[in-house]
């Protein structure tokens, strides 16, 4: 969070007792403010434990939900001012953690250099639920307005769908030695501060270890953090509450991401990529087991006398996938679609040898194949099409691919017509629909049985 402030130094230096009692007072009467205006975030902000870090010039969270403050800092907000940041600082804090970023990035994957990118996603949510709340935004925060216009990110995307498209606008530079955060990188991208490990990446070299503090440490007022499964229960009651004060004050009460993490929390959607996951690696598991008899390979025993044939393994599993490039399908569907093939290529390569996924864009007529590998295969794929719909041209001509696929997955709004029965160039592959968009969370009727079908909600 770009809060304002030098860069991060690890704890400790001299601190004066006065001065460090009358930031945490501020602190403190910064949390005890944001809960009386915000009583849906009591039990959240009440689990945070203050520790001062000199010369941090920011704050931060951890993974036990650890709040670092800079004492100094802290002195230098015009005192008729003190009081509203110190309320922003703690709902934005509480905002990564609510959100579990730390483990949303870490289930990305990815290089720790591009962590930057991801922490200015994650702020430019959280400053716009600030913003919603009436709370002050500095003028060094991360907004959207300040994020570069090519990118073209909205306040209606999640973080992973915001971080994605300014990777691909404003790839990560090394940070300039003694950058505060403030300022910008390639392309125009805010440099975030440091909002610690509660917003993903490793421990911070300022941050207190992943046990408890110790008992009478001078820069914590309480021993104990927050733990993984405490912090899943205090996700839970936190949601319990926002429904329960929508329930009394009305929708208005609360901005709409608030509300909708706290319903997602509360009335979990099926994990529909993780039905896929299973899906496909069902189908692979299976393909891989068609192991046959075969003359061109002789068995490891010998019958004396007698040639007998030996065990032949398959080739490595395939997956083909089928993108509907039709005029129904939006922008918003074909990026998403994008996205599920960069996550099915990653469990198939490891899954199947580092085998390619066949990718066949198909709207009434079919589009050039691509193979895709991995990362760099995804961003140059070429969906065409913007016609008609009519997925069994594409099901047709995945069936005739070379090696034949074992897996067939469509990606698709479902609008079009199906062929009753498997092509029959791959009557024995696991036939896969994803029905993209699908608001309702129904599967569309005339879906034929030998299609496993997946509704994306």
């Amino acid at each position: 969070m770009s809060r304002a402030g030098g860069r991060p130094q690890p704890a400790g230096g001299a601190l004066s007792d006065p001065l460090l009692s009358d930031a945490r007072a501020w602190v403190q009467a910064g949390r005890a403010s944001a809960i009386e205006r915000f009583p849906y975030l009591d039990v959240a902000l009440s689990s945070m434990i203050p520790v001062a870090v000199m010369g941090l010039g920011t704050v931060a969270t951890d993974v036990r939900w650890r709040f670092y403050f800079d004492p100094g800092r802290v002195q230098t907000i015009p005192e008729d001012e003190r009081l509203e940041v110190m309320v922003s600082d703690w709902v934005h804090e509480v905002g990564h953690l609510l959100r579990d970023h730390a483990q949303r990035w870490h289930g990305l994957g990815d290089p720790a250099r591009n962590h930057p990118v991801f922490n200015v996603a994650g702020d430019a949510l959280i400053n716009q639920d600030l913003a919603d709340l009436g709370l002050r935004i500095l003028p060094t925060d991360i907004t959207f307005d300040r994020l570069p216009g090519a990118a073209e990110v909205e306040p209606g995307m999640i973080t992973e769908e915001i971080y994605r498209r300014l990777l691909e606008h404003c790839p990560p530079a090394p940070r300039p030695e003694g950058a505060s955060g403030d300022g910008e990188g390639d392309a125009g991208l805010p440099l975030p501060q440091d909002c610690g490990s509660g917003a993903g990446g490793e421990r911070r070299p300022w941050e207190l270890p992943l046990d408890d503090a110790p008992t009478g440490s001078p820069t914590v007022p309480d021993d104990g953090s927050v733990d993984g499964g405490r912090a899943d229960l205090i996700r839970h009651e936190t949601a319990e509450q926002i429904r329960s004060h929508v329930r009394t004050h009305g929708t208005g009460a609360i901005p709409h991401r608030l509300r909708a993490w706290a319903e997602s929390v509360l009335d979990p959607i099926v994990d529909w990529r993780r039905e896929l996951r299973a899906a496909v690696s069902r189908g692979l598991s299976q393909a891989a087991g068609r192991a046959d008899y075969s003359w061109s390979r002789p068995p490891r025993r010998r019958v004396p006398g007698y040639t007998t044939p030996g065990m032949a393994a398959p080739e490595p599993p395939r997956v083909a996938v089928v993108v509907d490039t039709s005029g129904s399908m939006s922008p918003d569907d074909l990026a998403q679609c994008i996205a599920d093939i960069a996550a099915l290529t990653r469990s198939v390569a490891g899954s199947a040898g580092g085998t390619p996924v066949s990718v066949i864009p198909c709207d009434v007529k079919v589009g050039p194949v691509s193979l895709v590998r991995g990362r760099a295969d995804v961003r140059d794929l070429q969906l065409t099409g913007g016609g008609g719909t009519d997925m069994g041209v594409g099901l047709t001509a995945a069936s005739e691919l070379s090696p034949t696929p074992d897996v067939i997955v469509t990606l698709t709004d479902g609008y079009t017509p199906w062929p009753p029965d498997p092509p029959a160039g791959a009557p024995r592959a696991r036939y896969i629909a994803v029905v993209v968009n699908d608001e309702q969370g129904e599967i569309l009727p005339d879906v034929p049985q030998y299609i496993h079908t997946i509704s994306r909600s």
